[in-house]
C-alpha cells in the first residue's frame, strides 16, 4: 500500500465472470470477430485511490482530488482498447456512487469525466450531470458530439447508480439505472480515437476534470451490448456469502505478492529451475466454505461439517503442484484460527488435517495436535512418516497461529508460531504423491476427516521456504484502512 502511494499499484483484473474480491468485473476487450473476451489487463491506482467498503460493497475508493484508475493492456503494456473505432461499436458502462444530490460534483459535466479516452479533438468520454444523469461524448473528425440523458435526482437514490454509453454503427445512446435517456446518430465519417491513457475517475489530459466517487464494477467491450447484457449490481459481501453458502464459489488467487482483499496469500507454484512463481490457481469453495470476518480480519470460515477449500491450477484445470515428489522439496503454511483448547478439534490427529494431498499409502498432509502443535505427514514408498511438533495451549492464545511443514532433501520439519517444533530425516528413496485433489481443511479422499477453523492466509510453495520467508500475520481490514 505504501508502495501504491508512490508509485501507483498494479490491481490485476481477470477476464471472465467472476468479480474480484473487491468485485471490480473483469475489463473486457473482444477481438474483431466478437469472441470470447480474451483481453487481461490491469488496472493500476493512481494518486489516492484505493480500496475500500461502501454500503457493504468492496469498492474503489476515487474520491480524492487525485484519484484515478489506469487501464492497461497486460500483454502489451498499452492502454486497453475499446473498440471505440471499430466498425463493431463499443459499450463502457459502470456502478458507481455519488453523494446525494450530486455532492461534490461540478455543475459543468465537462469536469465530471466517469470513464474518459478523451483529449483535444479526440476520443470519447461518459460524463456525470450533476442534476442527475449523464453525457457521452463521441468524436468525429475531429469534431465532439454529446448525447445527454437526464436523470434528475438519481445520485443517492438507491446507494449506488449503473451509468452506460454505446455506439452502434453511427447510433450513439447513454442510459442511467438501465434506462435508455437519450440517443442520436453521428455523422457517417471517420471517427477519432485517443491515443492516451484510458482513466476511470479523472481525464488522461486535464487533470483538473476529476469526479469524485465510489467505483463498484465496470466494463469496456468492443461490441455494442443490450440492456440485459450489461452488468449487474454487484453484490455485497454479506451477498457473497450467502451465494458461496448456496452453491460454492470460486475465488481467482493470484500468483503475486499482494494478497486479495480477503487475504488469503497467492498460492504458489515454482517451476523446476525454482524461477518466479508462475501458476494462477483457483480456490474453489466447497460446501457450507464462505468468506467472513474473524477478529477484524477477513477470512474463510472452514468450520462447517461439510467445508472445505479445493485448490485447481487455473491452466491445466488440475489440482495445483506442490513440489513434494521433486528434488527441491516444498513448503505448505497456513495462518489458522482454532477455538480455544482446540475447540471442536479431534483428539485423533488424522481427523484434524490443515492442508491434504494425502490418499491410501500415498501424498502428504499437514494436521493439528486439539492439545496444541501440529503433524507433517510424508509418504516414502508407500509408508507414512510423521514429525510431531508439541505447543500446548497454543490455540485460541493470541486469536491467529501460524503452522508450517517443510520438506527439504530428505528432512521433514514442522512449525508452530514461528518456531521449528521437530524434525527428521526421511528414508532415501522414491516419495509417494497423492495424484488426487489438494484440499485445505478437508481429507480429500475421507470426507469424515475436517478441521473446523478459520483461515487467514496460506501458500504452497514447490521450494523450501525459511523462517524469514514464512507469511507474515494478514493484517485486519482496520490495519488495511488505515495503512491505505
Amino acid at each position: 500500500q505504501q508502495q501504491q502511494q508512490q508509485q501507483g499499484a498494479v490491481l490485476p483484473l481477470l477476464v471472465g465472470e467472476q468479480p474480484l474480491a473487491f468485485s471490480l468485473e473483469a475489463w473486457r476487450s473482444v477481438d474483431e470477430t466478437l469472441g470470447a473476451s480474451s483481453t487481461k489487463a490491469f488496472a493500476r491506482c493512481l494518486g489516492s485511490a484505493a480500496l475500500t467498503s461502501k454500503d457493504g460493497l468492496p469498492c474503489v475508493d476515487l474520491t480524492g482530488d487525485d484519484a484515478a484508475l489506469e487501464l492497461v493492456d497486460a500483454v502489451q503494456g498499452t492502454p486497453l482498447k475499446d473498440g471505440f473505432a471499430t466498425a463493431h461499436g463499443f459499450t463502457v458502462e459502470v456502478w458507481v456512487h455519488v453523494e446525494a444530490a450530486g455532492g461534490r460534483l461540478s455543475r459543468d459535466a465537462f469536469r465530471n469525466p466517469l470513464a474518459s479516452r478523451h483529449g483535444n479533438a479526440s476520443g470519447w468520454e461518459l460524463r456525470l450531470l450533476r442534476s442527475g444523469g449523464a453525457v457521452f461524448l463521441a468524436t468525429v473528425e475531429g469534431v465532439h458530439h454529446e448525447v445527454e440523458g437526464l436523470a434528475p435526482g438519481c445520485w443517492g437514490k438507491n446507494g449506488w447508480t449503473h451509468v452506460a454509453g454505446t455506439l452502434e454503427n453511427c447510433r450513439l445512446r447513454v442510459f442511467v439505472s438501465g434506462q435508455l435517456l437519450a440517443e442520436q446518430c453521428l455523422p457517417d465519417a471517420p471517427r477519432s480515437p485517443f491515443e492516451g491513457p484510458f482513466y476511470i475517475g479523472r481525464n488522461p489530459v486535464w487533470n483538473d476534470r476529476g469526479l469524485p466517487c465510489f467505483l463498484g464494477a465496470a466494463r469496456v467491450a468492443a461490441a455494442t451490448l443490450d440492456l440485459g447484457s450489461f452488468l449487474p449490481e454487484p453484490p455485497t459481501l454479506q451477498q457473497q456469502q450467502q451465494q458461496q453458502q448456496q452453491q460454492g464459489a470460486v475465488l481467482p488467487l493470484l500468483v503475486g505478492e499482494q494478497p486479495l482483499a480477503f487475504s488469503l496469500e497467492a498460492w504458489r507454484s515454482v517451476d523446476e529451475t525454482l524461477g518466479a512463481s508462475s501458476t494462477k490457481a483457483f480456490a474453489r469453495c466447497l460446501g457450507s466454505a464462505a468468506l467472513t470476518s474473524k477478529d477484524g480480519l477477513p477470512c474463510v470460515d472452514l468450520t462447517g461439517d461439510d467445508a472445505a477449500l479445493e485448490l485447481v491450477d487455473a491452466v491445466q484445470g488440475t489440482p495445483l503442484k506442490d513440489g513434494f515428489a521433486t528434488a527441491h522439496g516444498f513448503t505448505v503454511e497456513v495462518w489458522v484460527h482454532v477455538e480455544a483448547a482446540g475447540g471442536r478439534l479431534s483428539r485423533d490427529a488424522f481427523r484434524n488435517p490443515l492442508a491434504s494431498r494425502h490418499g491410501n499409502a500415498s501424498g502428504w498432509e499437514l494436521r493439528l495436535l486439539r492439545s496444541g502443535g501440529a503433524v507433517f505427514l510424508a509418504t516414502v514408498e508407500g509408508v507414512h512418516h510423521e514429525v510431531e511438533g508439541l505447543a500446548p495451549g497454543c490455540w485460541g492464545k493470541n486469536g491467529w497461529t501460524h503452522v508450517a511443514g517443510t520438506l527439504e532433501n530428505c528432512r521433514l520439519r514442522v512449525f508452530v508460531s514461528g518456531q521449528l517444533l521437530a524434525e527428521q530425516c526421511l528414508p532415501d528413496a522414491p516419495r509417494s504423491p497423492f495424484e488426487g485433489p489438494f484440499y485445505i481443511g478437508r481429507n480429500p479422499v475421507w470426507n469424515d476427516r475436517g478441521l473446523p477453523c478459520f483461515l487467514g492466509a496460506a501458500r504452497v510453495a514447490a521450494a523450501t521456504l525459511d523462517l524469514g520467508s514464512f507469511l507474515p500475520e494478514p493484517p485486519t481490514l482496520q490495519q488495511q484502512q488505515q495503512q491505505q
